[in-house]
């Protein structure tokens, strides 16, 4: 369910406790409608923004990461991995940036992320990512072509 769609249905539904502007931005939104037809767009922009505005007590680091975090999220949940992977490169430690690499299947970059970083327990992790991966995909080859020989 999209963002904006969560927001109508909050206005309409009278829940505005939980979301004190989405009056505001449903109201926006009808208006605000950028060259590509997205409302949504402007929704997150939003967002991002009073997240920024509202969060004046979280150091400018940790709000940076919340906001890379959320992006990131949408981003691979959306099926967009190459702006995915270009988030990922924002994020400064390899602890944090490798297993996120390996969840959206950049193997190759987190491989070289974790070697480069020294940490030979991120090197293992990766490895073992990529053994499981070959596994299951040698499996998964063995039971098709049985499959195709009983037929």
């Amino acid at each position: 369910m999209s963002l904006l769609l969560c927001l109508e249905l909050q206005c309409h539904n009278g829940h505005n406790r939980k979301l004190p502007n989405s009056d505001w931005i449903r109201n926006y939104t009808q208006f605000a409608v950028n060259e590509h037809n997205e409302k949504e767009e402007v929704v997150i922009m939003h967002w991002a923004c009073s997240k920024i505005t509202a969060s004046l007590a979280i150091p400018d680091a940790t709000l940076l990461e919340i906001l890379l975090d959320k992006l990131l999220l949408i981003a691979d949940k959306n099926g967009r991995c190459k702006l995915a992977a270009m988030l990922v490169e924002h994020e400064p430690r390899s602890s944090k940036q490798v297993p996120l690499l390996l969840s959206i299947g950049e193997e190759d970059t987190a491989l070289t992320k974790a070697t480069e970083s020294g940490d030979t327990d991120l090197v293992y992790l990766v490895l073992f990512h990529i053994w499981q991966k070959v596994l299951l995909l040698r499996n998964l080859t063995l039971y098709i072509l049985l499959q195709i020989k009983s037929s």
